[in-house]
């Protein structure tokens, strides 16, 4: 079975990138930003098909959580004031969903020239390098782009 790996776990605003217009407010997943509302998400996607919220509360965040399964996605939400679940991290694994500009199978490249390398740091990893995009004051926020395969020197899709 081939796994399709791009995870993009996001978990307050954007990725960093001082020059990439196309991301400065955050990264979206087929146009659903994080902050949306839970009815937002399922306005834009449809009824998912697993919804759990958790009965504790996550220690890391405080809160509980709230994680919807779509083919291909995951959206985790945040329990906020008035029991209101926001959207603070998707994981995507299918071309179907378009992330500010890039699906999987996109090449280095591509994402280089979309998201820059200002704040990116890259890890070894047996299937090829690991990009993480790091949090900033300006841009709390964090991504994790995992390759898929390698397609030439140097160069992978992710």
């Amino acid at each position: 079975m081939k796994i399709l790996s791009l995870a993009i776990a996001l978990f307050v605003l954007s990725v960093p990138s001082l020059s990439q217009n196309s991301i400065r407010d955050g990264l979206r997943v087929n146009g659903l930003a994080l902050g949306a509302t839970y009815s937002a998400t399922v306005k834009a996607f449809g009824k998912p098909l697993r919804d759990v919220t958790s009965r504790r509360i996550d220690e890391c965040i405080g809160s509980r959580t709230r994680t919807l399964t779509y083919p291909g996605l995951k959206v985790e939400l945040v329990e906020g004031e008035r029991n209101a679940f926001t959207v603070f991290g998707f994981e995507v694994a299918s071309a179907k969903w378009n992330v500010s500009g890039i699906r999987i199978g996109e090449t280095s490249a591509r994402i280089e020239k979309l998201f820059g390398t200002t704040g990116r740091m890259v890890d070894k990893d047996k299937n090829g390098p690991i990009w993480f995009y790091e949090m900033t004051d300006e841009s709390p926020g964090s991504t994790n782009l995992f390759p898929c395969r390698k397609v030439d020197q140097g160069q992978y899709r992710f």
